[in-house]
Order: structure tokens, then C-alpha cells, then sequence
């Protein structure tokens, strides 16, 4: 039965918050699905506040798919939920994204790459994975084709300087995105790891679904879904703290 959540966070530039209804007991992929909400609110509230002077504007629009060629970590919540996702197309359609994913695992290993890596890594290998010009296997025609349920990094990515200077990894230095209060994949893994008894870490999105079925036990425990979402919110506000002071009060 559904437990009614008052959800409260606090940043430096405001509040944002509401009632859920969060299930007594629920996977970490069903979880990850009741964060995205909170997720974009918090997103909002960060691009509102970047934009207030209205000397800027969000450069990302449909068909500039320059981000889509960058590597992104996932959560392990965000891995089952995907692949939650990915196991409800049908088999033709499914068959082929898995083979686009294994294509693409198979020039990261050629290349050296590590599959299964930690978020501190993330921007020492960004730069050269972008170089190898692989679009997210999700990608089709310029387009997201899990665009409800992509993951975090790919909703908090929000860029104001010129679009042009996000298709040459020259001009990485000079992409100016949205900032954020937190980053919730990084949470996210944490809070994870907590949970799992486990060491917090990141999986590559092109490799989330094989990690997901290789942890299906893990995938399959349930919790408690208002004590995740307390745990989760004291994160997010330790993140806060350390980056920005003490919340708003």
C-alpha cells in the first residue's frame, strides 16, 4: 500500500518538494523511477535561477545529439530501471539495442576501456570516449528513444554557451551547462552502496543492462521506499553543504 511522503529539499537557492506516494516496500529500480520527479524539479529550479536575467538561454533542442556521443554513468537504481524498460519491448526491437550495446562494449574493451568504473573517472576518460564518435545505442535518427526514463546525467546536462561548441571535443573547456545544487547519479550510487552493502559505483549506460542482469538478485530486493527516500534526501543535502554551505532554511 502506498505511504503518503512529504518531500522537503533544500538548497542554496531554494526549496523544492511535494507529497509523494511512495510503496512500503519497493525495488531500487522502482525507486529510481520516483526520484526522476524529484530530479527534475530540482533541475528546474537550478535553470530558472541560471536563466533569471534572461541573458542566456538553454542551447539544447531536438536533433542536436552532440551530448548523446559522450560517455554516461548510471546508478546502479537507474541500471535496473532501465533494464526493467528494456525488458518490456518487444523481442525484435530488443534484440537489436542489445546489439548495439554489445558493439559498442567491444570497441570500449578494444580501446582499453573500463566497463564497470568508478564517478571519479568519469572525466578522465570523457574526452577520449567522446573522441570515438559512438552514439548512445538509445539514439535513433537524432532522437532519444528512452527519453522518460533517461537517466540523470542526461536531464541535469543542460548547456547555455553556443550549441556549435558542443560537437568538437576542442571546445570541451568552453561548454558552459546549468549548474546544479547536487548530482543525483552521485547520490544515487551512494546511497546504493549503502543499502547493497556494496562499494559505490557507476556502470556505463551502454553496459547497464548486462550489469543489471548480472545482478539480479540485487535487482529483485526490496526496501523500504519512504525510509530510501529519507535516507536519499539527507544525501542530497550533505552534497549541498559541501559545495554550497548550509542549505536555505
Amino acid at each position: 500500500m502506498p505511504v503518503p511522503f512529504d518531500l522537503l529539499v533544500k538548497t542554496a537557492i531554494g526549496r523544492v518538494g511535494g507529497r509523494l506516494q511512495l510503496p512500503e516496500e519497493m525495488r531500487l529500480g522502482e525507486f529510481a523511477w520516483s526520484v526522476l520527479q524529484l530530479d527534475e524539479q530540482l533541475i528546474g529550479q537550478a535553470v530558472r535561477f541560471d536563466l533569471r536575467n534572461k541573458d542566456k538561454s538553454i542551447s539544447c533542442a531536438k536533433g542536436c545529439g552532440a551530448c548523446c556521443k559522450q560517455m554516461v554513468p548510471v546508478s546502479p537504481p537507474e541500471a535496473f530501471m532501465i533494464a526493467d524498460v528494456v525488458a518490456s519491448y518487444p523481442a525484435a526491437r530488443r534484440k537489436e539495442l542489445l546489439e548495439r550495446m554489445a558493439t559498442i562494449r567491444t570497441r570500449l574493451a578494444e580501446a582499453g576501456f573500463n566497463e564497470k568504473f568508478k564517478l571519479e573517472h568519469f572525466k578522465a576518460v570523457a574526452v577520449e570516449y567522446f573522441k570515438m564518435n559512438m552514439p548512445c545505442p538509445f539514439l535513433e535518427e537524432d532522437s532519444c528513444t528512452v527519453h522518460p526514463e533517461r537517466p540523470f546525467v542526461c536531464r541535469e546536462f543542460l548547456v547555455t554557451s553556443p550549441a556549435e561548441l558542443c560537437g568538437d571535443s576542442i571546445h570541451f573547456g568552453k561548454v558552459r551547462a546549468v549548474p546544479l545544487s547536487v548530482r543525483m547519479t552521485d547520490a544515487m550510487s551512494r546511497l546504493a552502496g549503502e543499502v547493497l552493502e556494496k562499494e559505490s559505483t557507476a556502470i556505463p549506460l551502454v553496459g547497464c543492462v548486462e550489469w543489471a542482469l548480472e545482478h539480479r538478485e540485487d535487482a529483485e530486493r526490496r526496501f523500504d521506499g519512504p525510509k530510501l527516500m529519507t535516507r536519499l534526501v539527507e544525501m542530497l543535502h550533505e552534497d549541498i553543504q559541501s559545495t554550497a554551505g548550509t542549505p536555505e532554511k
